[in-house]
């Protein structure tokens, strides 16, 4: 018997793994991600991993919507830093049912940390 000839290259397939997946956003017209990928781990935690640039943006529209499995049972608020082309600030990102991202400011131009912010769609266990 030689493990490395299993399906499995010989490891545990019962293993518990972090992710349940991997998908995509979709961005506005008025944002561009550097990437658009949005991780699901096993236990609900959404991560943006890009960043984005938004231009011509309008307070409360859509910077982008999350892929069905990754969108909240409730309104989720979750505090970014975003930057004007000034200065840093924080600014309240939400998180809509129907999985638009919006957020409370007008930009000209701007720049939205979401790399390594995440949040928890507990409501999702069952």
């Amino acid at each position: 018997f030689n493990m490395a000839d299993e399906p499995t290259g010989g490891g545990n397939p019962n293993f518990w793994t972090t992710f349940k997946g991997r998908y995509t956003l979709v961005p506005a017209a008025s944002a561009t991600f550097d990437k658009d990928v949005v991780m699901l781990s096993c236990t609900n935690d959404v991560q943006i991993i890009g960043d984005c640039d938004l231009a011509a943006y309008t307070a409360g529209s859509a910077v982008a919507t999350l892929p069905e499995e990754c969108r909240p049972g409730k309104v989720v608020k979750v505090p970014v830093v975003a930057n004007d082309g000034t200065e840093d600030r924080i600014a309240v990102l939400t998180v809509n049912l129907d999985g638009t991202i919006t957020l409370p400011f007008d930009y000209t131009e701007g720049h939205v940390y979401f790399s390594g912010m995440n949040f928890n769609i507990s409501d999702n266990w069952y």
